[in-house]
């Protein structure tokens, strides 16, 4: 394998993983009991629930596409690619607060975003009412900025903890997949 390739392909691995396990219909409930059995599987390192979801960040008057990554704290701080990459802050206290967000490097740049900055996002599926469909909003304090060197993850991806992903894209208590 040349260098580029097996760089990029060990970035989206590392970052992704060999395999994403989504269950039909988009939820899945029971998801410890699932990935401890399939942690039992030969060959397999790890096995992180997660939840992903699309928002709007508006960073002050700055907006952007977010795609944003539920995931329980010590499965960010084992994901080596992000947690050995943290460039500002730190993943200890990652998921001790419902407002913690961890942040690329890219985007951290393009708007002048540094640990301690507000970061709100906005997710177009919210609350129906009488007057139409209500956007849920949230802010986010920036608690750590990660870079591993590829332009997509370190600008337009951003992590939260899963009990907050969970409440705020509306799963209960189910995520995304495995």
């Amino acid at each position: 394998m040349c260098g580029f390739r097996e760089d990029l392909l060990g970035k989206v691995i590392g970052f992704n993983g060999h395999v994403l396990y989504q269950p039909f219909g988009g939820k899945m409930g029971d998801y410890d009991a699932a990935a401890a059995e399939l942690s039992t599987v030969r060959n397999v390192v790890r096995v992180r629930p997660i939840l992903e979801g699309q928002a709007m960040a508006m960073m002050g008057d700055n907006g952007t596409f977010a795609l944003v990554r539920g995931i329980k704290a010590d499965d960010l701080r084992a994901q080596e690619l992000v947690s050995s990459n943290i460039v500002l802050g730190s993943l200890d206290k990652f998921g001790d607060g419902d407002d913690d967000i961890v942040i690329g490097q890219r985007l951290a740049e393009r708007y002048g975003l540094e640990i301690g900055s507000d970061v709100t996002l906005m997710s177009p599926r919210g609350r129906i009412t009488a007057f139409g469909t209500v956007p849920r909003i949230q802010q986010f304090t920036v608690i750590a900025i990660f870079e591993v060197g590829e332009f997509n993850y370190d600008s337009n991806y951003f992590f939260v903890p899963l009990e907050t992903a969970q409440i705020y894209f509306q799963y209960g208590d189910q995520v995304g997949g495995l």
